[in-house]
């Protein structure tokens, strides 16, 4: 006998695994998707709930297709700050970390340059250190784990307070504005990945009996 509560888990799932959407995006389209096979069958009563599912689920398109439609209606905040966070964090490179009153006046990407051509390992790990959890961001675009973008969220705030501290403290006077653009740049990606978080919030009920929801 058709399940149509366990059918529409079994859709929800796939989506999730193939598309770009959050959990609310998903319930939104769930709902739209029951809306629609109650249409389909009151327009057609010999329909059985099998095949109005069919037809709902064939009218909502694959979930590649959904991505984009959403995509259209407007980017996610966290998308924005993301964005921003990445433009400031690539620009910073290009700008010195300190000023003259620091001894070195060079953008970043020119120390990083010296310390491969140099083979300073020390340097590029610390180089390492600081800008990895940024870099793992990229692979977070497509996780479904809340769980890791939080940690990742947590550890990007926690370098940005640290990288701020560091920055006003009466023993490193002179920081560029390189070395600013950066902190503000984990600031902004932290931002994005908690409110990420949030997003994958879902107002969605536990359990359906006989395909309805309670």
């Amino acid at each position: 006998m058709f399940d149509l509560g366990r059918a529409v888990s079994a859709w929800r799932q796939r989506v999730e695994r193939t598309s770009f959407l959050s959990p609310r995006e998903v319930d939104e389209l769930e709902d739209h998707l029951r809306a629609r096979v109650d249409l389909e069958m009151e327009m057609d009563r010999a329909l059985t709930r099998e095949r109005a599912f069919g037809m709902a689920r064939e009218g909502l398109g694959k979930p590649a297709t959904m991505s984009r439609e959403f995509a259209k209606a407007g980017m996610p905040r966290w998308r924005w700050l993301l964005a921003v966070g990445w433009a400031m964090y690539g620009v910073s490179f290009f700008l010195p970390p300190a000023g003259e009153g620091r001894g070195f006046v060079r953008s970043t990407a020119d120390l990083i340059w010296e310390s491969i051509t140099i083979q300073d390992v020390a340097g590029l790990a610390v180089f390492t250190l600081l800008n990895a959890p940024v870099f793992l961001t990229l692979l977070t675009l497509r996780s479904t784990r809340p769980k890791g973008v939080r940690w990742l969220g947590g550890i990007l705030a926690t370098m940005a307070v640290g990288v701020a501290c560091l920055g006003i403290g009466p023993w490193s006077p002179g920081m560029g504005t390189g070395y600013w653009l950066y902190a503000a740049s984990l600031t902004f990606v932290a931002a994005a990945m908690w409110m990420r978080v949030g997003a994958w919030a879902s107002p969605k009920p536990l359990a359906t009996i006989d395909g309805e929801r309670v």
